[in-house]
């Protein structure tokens, strides 16, 4: 699921379609799938940031550190901001 540049709202309805099989994230677990969804398909040096304004913009209940430990892994790197 690659994408060009899309809305938050485009980009939260297309991982909840692939992650969620369309419904809409409802607990921290369905968060957790879409943070991880978020972070595999945004670029990169951008996946931190993006992963983090998704979680801010749609008051996800996932803390920070959470997200940086999902960009991380999905990046397969470490020394992510």
């Amino acid at each position: 699921m690659t994408y060009g540049l899309i809305s938050p709202d485009e980009f939260k309805r297309r991982c909840e379609e692939t992650m969620l099989d369309g419904r809409e994230a409802e607990s921290r677990e369905d968060w957790l799938l879409l943070v991880n969804c978020m972070a595999i398909n945004a670029p990169a040096e951008l996946a931190l940031d993006i992963c983090r304004l998704m979680v801010v913009i749609y008051e996800a209940p996932i803390e920070d550190e959470m997200v940086k430990e999902i960009v991380q892994f999905q990046l397969g790197r470490e020394g992510v901001n």
